[in-house]
């Protein structure tokens, strides 16, 4: 009895993970707008990553009258909004589909209000 229980116990820690990277695995496929934490908000958009960027970099310029950071290599900005610290980044997803990543932060702790807002006005300046 012993010997049959020991491989069951050692065996159940990579069972468990499995299963769990198969529900995260099935979960992002059926997702195309996502929240990673309270504050980072990732969209799938289905254009490339130039324009998108092109348009991301619109939108918070306009959305804001300070200078915006910008690194054109990586796609990723960051700027003032609502006295809050937005960044948002562009990520090449497939050939005509790209990823959208929001987050902010105010007075130093993480602000989803202020990150959804922000990703709605991209989203909406998309269509």
């Amino acid at each position: 009895m012993r010997q049959l229980i020991l491989p069951a116990l050692l065996a159940l820690p990579l069972l468990a993970s499995c299963e769990a990277l198969a529900v995260g695995t099935l979960a992002g496929m059926v997702i195309s707008q996502d929240i990673l934490d309270n504050s980072t908000f990732l969209a799938h958009v289905n254009q490339d990553v130039d324009s998108t960027w092109l348009s991301v970099r619109s939108t918070c310029s306009h959305a804001t009258i300070d200078p915006i950071e910008t690194d054109e290599d990586l796609r990723v900005l960051t700027c003032k909004y609502d006295g809050a610290r937005v960044t948002a980044s562009v990520e090449a997803y497939d050939l005509g589909h790209s990823i959208i990543r929001v987050s902010a932060s105010k007075f130093g702790v993480k602000n989803g209000e202020i990150a959804d807002l922000v990703m709605r006005k991209i989203l909406k300046d998309l269509e």
